[in-house]
């Protein structure tokens, strides 16, 4: 297996100890102090400046990785790393990249996995449209949300059933998008 280039692993260090202040899974605002709030804004002004930097190396040296560079670097890496590369993946798409792609949408990776359906049923529309039902079903609301849009927009009736099934989805944003499809169906 073909590892992450050395300037890559560098970047993914920095995004691994910023990662917490930019992907945030908790609430600053939910500190016990005043001068814990304080400190927490300032330790996440520092990885917002860090991150910056970081995302200007990454933006300097993707131009010059290879395909299987990028692939690595994407299975290897940070979340962080990962969304940059879905971004650069997803714009460049290339058949390379459709066997990482498919992966991380049967993983249910939210908004990468939502990025890389749309990107599919664009390019290869006759292995997105599989992907898409099952898509309907997955475990991610971001994906079954996404995964409803595109049965709407490539006006994929065979999908009808597992689209009614979405009507009752505990999420409202998934059950709105299957609604709407329905709508314009009638």
């Amino acid at each position: 297996m073909i590892e992450m280039p050395p300037e890559v692993k560098y970047i993914d260090a920095v995004y691994r100890r910023v990662e917490a202040y930019i992907l945030p899974r908790t609430n600053i605002n939910a500190v016990e102090t005043a001068q814990q709030q304080a400190e927490a804004l300032v330790q996440t002004s520092e990885a917002i400046e860090a991150y910056h930097d970081a995302l200007a190396k990454f933006q300097a040296v993707y131009t010059q990785l290879s395909s299987e560079e990028v692939i690595a670097s994407f299975h290897q890496g940070s979340e962080l790393l990962r969304r940059n590369l879905a971004g650069r993946i997803a714009r460049d798409f290339s058949q390379e990249y459709v066997d990482t792609m498919v992966l991380s949408i049967r993983q249910h990776e939210d908004q990468i996995a939502s990025m890389f359906l749309q990107v599919l049923m664009r390019e290869l529309p006759e292995l997105g449209g599989s992907l898409i039902a099952d898509s309907l079903e997955s475990s991610s609301p971001i994906v079954r949300e996404t995964a409803a849009h595109l049965v709407g927009e490539w006006r994929l009736d065979f999908l009808g059933s597992k689209l009614h099934q979405l009507l009752t989805d505990p999420v409202p944003e998934v059950a709105r998008a299957a609604k709407r499809v329905l709508a314009t169906w009638k």
